[in-house]
């Protein structure tokens, strides 16, 4: 029996670890700083041995070291008329011998006169508000309806306390929600000793001041340290009963000991913990639907400020998935994760002995790596197989359990290859990309990444982007849509790979948009591009299926409603291919050929009515979840949709969700209360609708379709089957179809 952890052991994660001084001893050597210059990517490029004059009298330059961190950047305009707005957000520096780059968020208030005799807003009087405070660092955080642009550094040099650099500038559309415009600036502060400590600083600090030129004006600039990391986030920890967070962690060798706090920290992330409850009752089989309402309704950590926050659950779940996060379209996006503490680890030599046949939450270094590898989704992190950018695949944070293992080996077995640690790339996301992408609850997941955003786009080093293998020898990929559809009207797609060689082939049986081994790229009628997702990113060991010559595995994809809602919102032509990391070699991705599907106009009172009950969002959510959890609207939009238009597959998708929903009930599992209870009458009166007048492998298509593919045991899949197996009105061929299509959703 494993002991129920204590509010304690919670609280001390990563407080009483021994953390970086905001100013590092000796930050004002009595030996000349030198010139040195770095380029756009921060890299160093020149380095003089001597200062370039000499140095006002009792002038001490800051050492480079002491640049590194957080900054709160003020501007004001200069001139005795500059207006009273407040310019101001963080700024962040890199800084190190090899590295200088920089970049920041700025935020603008206008200035709200009130009455007489009433009180300015805390803000007025300090900008360390309460939340932004983690021990006595802390973080600039602003509203988000003030945030206003993003810059990075283009070139930076540093010589004698004066660091001078261009920058470029990202306009963002508070309208719109993205970045529209980009233009140039510059700036030029001086940093040196003595330290300085504002009123409301909680510690002595450093403070530059100096000039920015800016859409030809010139502001003037002060830029206090508020801490040696660039960033800072409130953490809230829930588990359920008996599945204790782990709070440190050993290497394999003794060597090392890792925390949540610590491996973010070598990240420049800063975290202050509260636990909120450990006894959150412990449910293996949890739906999808019931962990999505928890995650909706169980956050309680305060949203006033304008604090960086995320949830984390420690949760029970059987099935072979180690984590999820959801992303639905309406915000708060990426507000919190999930990390399994039940799945069952492997038993073979690439398992660590002391960890095979082991529950994943008994392996602390197993299941710290998993939760950390959770939260960097929430802070939009990809895994590196589905980055744009060629981001090598390997053993660090964000690579997936999965495809760590197959790094394993009985001489590093798993666990213990495992690099606890972001690569380069995903470090630089962290610290440098814009507050829109990394803090939690703002743009969607993968908003930012490459050109299926409108954010900033990042560098692109030699090794170029993404690409995929078009002809590999032996396995095929292929997408199947329909030539056209009806706004409103259910959509998905299937997707085949083939075994085309002339021996085994070892593939994935992912073939869904949650598990990470397949994506789909869609170009939209404007021409925008738009990387499809699942409402669900999930994470867990790589199931593999053996192909046999000429043996082919297809999964069902529902692409009514992703993760940026409405896939198909506008009518027009759509161009969608399929890419797959499909075999047992990492790296071996395939393509599918572009296919193209025309969404028209709905026409006549049955597609108007079906468009009107249907464009919905929560009925969209209840569609790509296969159940509509507690919402009686949704419900009855569904059933609406079933009754009105029975015969057609929208109809018959929205009557197995219904079918799938009403065969069991839906709990809050925080109460621990039925908020839905099973109606068998409603779910055989929808089955029926859905069955109706179909074939066997129409029902099979829709039925897994409509189930999330990640939902463990789903009633309505379970009632195809005995569907199948016992109705003697389908044919041999049409029940062997069928059956596929229910056994290789379930592989």
């Amino acid at each position: 029996m494993i002991e129920e952890p204590t509010p304690l052991d919670f609280e001390i994660v990563g407080e009483g670890e021994e953390r970086e001084p905001l100013v590092p001893p000796g930050a004002s050597p009595e030996s000349d700083v030198p010139e040195l210059e770095f380029d756009e990517s921060g890299v160093l490029v020149r380095a003089a041995g001597a200062p370039i004059g000499p140095r006002p009298p009792l002038f001490r330059p800051c050492s480079l070291r002491a640049l590194n961190g957080s900054w709160l950047l003020e501007l004001t305009r200069s001139g005795p008329a500059a207006p009273l707005t407040q310019i101001r957000g963080p700024m962040r520096l890199e800084a190190s011998a090899a590295r200088l780059r920089i970049s920041g968020d700025v935020y603008v208030r206008r200035p709200v006169i009130g009455p007489v005799g009433v009180a300015p807003a805390p803000e007025a009087i300090s900008p360390v508000l309460p939340g932004t405070l983690i021990a006595r660092n802390w973080y600039p955080a602003y509203p988000q309806s003030e945030y206003r642009w993003y810059f990075r550094s283009m070139g930076v040099s540093y010589a004698e306390g004066e660091l001078s650099f261009r920058f470029e500038r990202h306009l963002w559309d508070a309208v719109q929600q993205e970045f529209t415009t980009q233009d140039s600036g510059s700036m030029r502060l001086s940093c040196g000793q003595p330290l300085v400590r504002p009123p409301w600083a909680p510690q002595p600090t450093l403070q530059m001041t100096g000039i920015a030129t800016i859409g030809g004006t010139t502001y003037d600039v002060t830029a206090t340290k508020t801490s040696p990391h660039y960033r800072g986030c409130l953490v809230e920890v829930d588990a359920m009963t008996n599945r204790p967070w782990p709070a440190t962690a050993g290497s394999c060798d003794g060597q090392q000991v890792h925390s949540f706090a610590g491996v973010y920290r070598a990240a420049g992330m800063d975290f202050r913990a509260t636990v909120n409850e450990i006894n959150v009752p412990a449910d293996a089989l949890l739906t999808t639907a019931e962990l999505h309402a928890l995650l909706a309704g169980h956050r309680s950590l305060s949203a006033g400020g304008h604090n960086w926050r995320l949830w984390l659950l420690v949760g029970s779940r059987i099935d072979g998935t180690l984590g999820l996060m959801f992303d639905t379209d309406s915000p708060p996006h990426r507000e919190g994760a999930v990390g399994f503490f039940d799945p069952t680890l492997g038993s073979g030599t690439n398992i660590q002995a002391s960890a095979r046949g082991r529950r994943l939450g008994e392996v602390p270094l197993a299941f710290l790596r998993t939760l950390i590898h959770e939260a960097g989704h929430a802070f939009n992190l990809f895994h590196p197989k589905h980055d744009v950018h060629t981001v090598p695949v390997g053993t660090t944070i964000m690579n997936q359990t999965g495809d760590i293992m197959g790094f394993a080996s009985a001489a590093n077995p798993f666990p213990c290859n495992a690099t606890m640690a972001f690569d380069e790339h995903n470090r630089t996301s962290l610290i440098h990309s814009p507050d829109p992408q990394v803090k939690p609850g703002w743009k969607e997941f993968g908003w930012g990444h490459g050109s299926a955003s409108a954010g900033v786009a990042e560098p692109v080093d030699a090794l170029g982007l993404r690409t995929a293998t078009t002809e590999p020898p032996g396995l095929r990929l292929e997408l199947d849509l329909p030539e056209q559809a009806h706004r409103g009207a259910f959509v998905a797609a299937t997707v085949t790979v083939t075994n085309t060689g002339e021996g085994p082939k070892q593939v994935t049986a992912a073939l869904n948009l949650s598990e990470g081994d397949l994506w789909i790229a869609m170009l939209s009628p404007t021409g925008e591009r738009t990387d499809v997702r699942d409402v669900v990113l999930a994470c867990g060991e790589r199931r593999l299926v053996e192909l046999m010559p000429g043996e082919s595995l297809s999964g069902q994809v529902e692409l009514f409603y992703t993760s940026t809602g409405f896939t198909f919102a506008q009518p027009g032509t759509y161009t969608l291919h399929a890419e797959l990391d499909a075999r047992e070699a990492l790296g071996d991705v395939i393509r599918s050929e572009p296919v193209q599907m025309v969404i028209r106009p709905s026409t006549g009172e049955g597609e108007r009515e079906i468009e009107r009950l249907t464009l919905d969002r929560n009925v969209g959510l209840a569609l790509a979840l296969g159940d509509f959890g507690a919402d009686r609207d949704a419900q009855e939009r569904l059933t609406a949709v079933m009754d009105r238009a029975s015969d057609t597959d929208t109809a018959a998708a929205c009557a197995m969700v219904v079918a799938n929903s009403a065969a069991r009930e839906h709990r809050d599992i925080r109460r621990g209360e039925v908020d839905r209870a099973a109606d068998q009458e409603l779910a055989n009166r929808a089955f029926d609708v859905a069955v109706e007048g179909r074939d066997a492998t129409t029902v099979a298509w829709l039925a897994a379709a409509v189930v999330s593919p990640v939902e463990p045991l789903p009633p309505v899949l379970e009632r195809v089957r005995d569907r199948i197996s016992s109705d003697g009105q389908y044919d041999e061929g049409d029940v062997s179809r069928a059956s596929k299509i229910v056994e290789d959703h379930l592989a």
